[in-house]
């Protein structure tokens, strides 16, 4: 089990922040709910971005949908101006990632890149930046318990 420390998080977003610099976004869209805790760090670099969020669910308590379930603002729809940021707190198998980039949702901005703290070996997805990638064991985020349900 890798258990992230709030002091290690922190240091590991500003790390991640140091990381995206050269991109240049105008929007981060953040995957719930550990992209929340991210994009919140990501804005203290970056308080001109505008946030986003979608919750995208592959699973249906333990059972595997065939097609994610979408929470998204029908509201926001990107532009051809649009440089997005898409964020989350870790690549693990790469569905997420891999459905959202493929998406009708963010066909019209300008351009897409990706960003999570952990891209562990068994994802099929390479995000565009990431801090940590030889993580394996099972991950407890600060803002979890040990079976990865929020605390906070």
């Amino acid at each position: 089990m890798f258990k992230y420390s709030m002091d290690s998080f922190c240091k590991d977003c500003k790390e991640l922040a140091e990381r995206v610099r050269e991109y240049n976004f105008t929007h981060i869209l953040y995957i719930e709910r550990g992209g929340r805790y991210i994009a919140h760090e990501l804005i203290k670099y970056y308080p001109k971005a505008l946030t986003v969020p979608i919750k995208i669910s592959f699973y249906n308590g333990q059972e595997k949908r065939h097609a994610p379930l979408i929470q998204y603002d029908a509201c926001v729809v990107f532009k051809p101006h649009n440089r997005v940021l898409v964020v989350d707190d870790l690549c693990d198998t790469g569905d997420t990632m891999n459905f959202l980039k493929e998406s009708y949702l963010l066909n019209k901005a300008e351009s897409v890149k990706t960003a999570v703290l952990i891209k562990k070996p068994t994802s099929t997805f390479n995000p565009d930046y990431y801090v940590l990638d030889n993580v394996n064991d099972w991950c407890v985020f600060p803002w979890e318990d040990e079976q990865g349900n929020h605390i906070f």
